[in-house]
């Protein structure tokens, strides 16, 4: 290309779900399939200037009724990925209703997340970023755990309160997550896309949803604290965070339309990186707000829905942190941590077919 031409670096995604629903006695059963493709080009940002990934999924889903107040529900998912090896990924989750207001909820599953195309082989690289893809990255492995309990404090017709807590605890061999580098050459706020040897992350959520006709609200609440871990690779510090979210919905019934806002506020957490000899080291990114917003449409008796709105409403993409502060490496803190692109608008059409 000429200087001054712009590059051109096009990522296309190709999604298809398709599940099939009916009953047997105390079975109630689901299967179906996944579909995701992904697609990249690009002459100066993607290596070898084009790559794809597919990912091809079975699952069945069984809810069995053992007594009136309990209910089980086995899974299985049948995984194919073209670039990595995929394990079979069963699951097994709980609900006990001792009371009308009163549930428990509990749920294991072993999960299985590849790389994506941007992880993989995407360069980007600007005045202020330098973020390299991996092509070396291992697809991700994991343990995951629930427990939570609800309580209703009134429901009748549209109106109602639920309140939820909600334990989680994750067990992840490599993870997958951008480390920080140290300046080389001139070149600061380097990042690559790597895996952590092990991580373990526990969180405990606080939820309310109220609703009052056309009006819904939810305002919820988390801690996240990470358990030291030692790997063959490295080491993972304990670290501790706070998030905060909230959404509001309004429904207008003779439009069939729905508006809704979304708020998320993420608290200073650390950003892992890489020095001598494979250790780990973090430090503090500040806490930053995003904003998304949507409006939502419906049409032949609710078959076709369209929805169209916002993400990122206050173009938030660069946080700034003081990776490096604690010694070691060399680090600059210069513009930040880049999050995102910045503001975006999307557009999506869900059909649904037969009863």
């Amino acid at each position: 290309p000429n200087e001054g031409d712009q590059d051109l670096n096009v990522f296309n995604n190709l999604t298809s779900r398709t599940t099939y629903n009916n009953k047997a006695g105390i079975f109630n059963y689901t299967f179906g399939y996944d579909i995701n493709l992904e697609f990249a080009k690009g002459a100066d940002k993607i290596k070898d200037g084009s790559k794809s990934i597919g990912d091809y999924a079975l699952f069945l889903t069984t809810d069995i009724k053992v007594l009136p107040t309990l209910t089980i529900q086995p899974a299985f998912r049948f995984i194919h990925n073209t670039l990595y090896n995929a394990p079979v990924s069963p699951s097994l989750s709980f609900l006990y209703k001792p009371a009308k207001a009163l549930h428990f909820r509990g749920s294991y599953s072993r999960g299985f997340r590849a790389p994506t195309l941007k992880e993989l082989y995407l360069d980007f690289h600007d005045f202020n970023h330098n973020i390299d893809g991996n092509p070396d990255l291992k697809a991700e492995y994991s343990n995951h755990f629930q427990l939570s309990a609800g309580y209703t404090f009134f429901e009748k017709g549209t109106r109602s309160l639920l309140t939820s807590v909600t334990g989680f605890y994750d067990d992840v061999k490599d993870q997958i997550a951008l480390r920080g580098l140290a300046d080389s050459a001139g070149i600061t706020n380097r990042f690559k896309y790597s895996n952590l040897g092990h991580s373990r992350i526990a969180v405990l959520q606080l939820n309310n949803e109220f609703r009052w006709d056309a009006l819904r609200v939810n305002l919820g609440a988390s801690y996240t604290k990470s358990i030291e871990t030692l790997s063959e690779t490295d080491t993972v510090p304990a670290f501790d965070y706070f998030e905060i979210t909230g959404n509001v919905r309004y429904d207008i019934p003779k439009w069939k339309t729905g508006v809704a806002v979304f708020y998320k506020y993420t608290g200073s957490q650390p950003l892992i990186g890489s020095i001598e000899n494979s250790a780990l080291y973090y430090d503090r990114m500040k806490g930053y707000h995003s904003i998304d917003a949507s409006v939502e449409k419906s049409f032949y008796k609710e078959r076709v829905i369209l929805t169209a709105g916002v993400r990122n409403i206050t173009n938030t993409y660069n946080v700034g942190s003081t990776l490096g502060s604690g010694g070691g490496g060399g680090h600059s803190s210069g513009g930040g941590l880049m999050l995102t692109t910045g503001r975006s608008f999307f557009a999506t059409l869900r059909v649904q077919l037969g009863q």
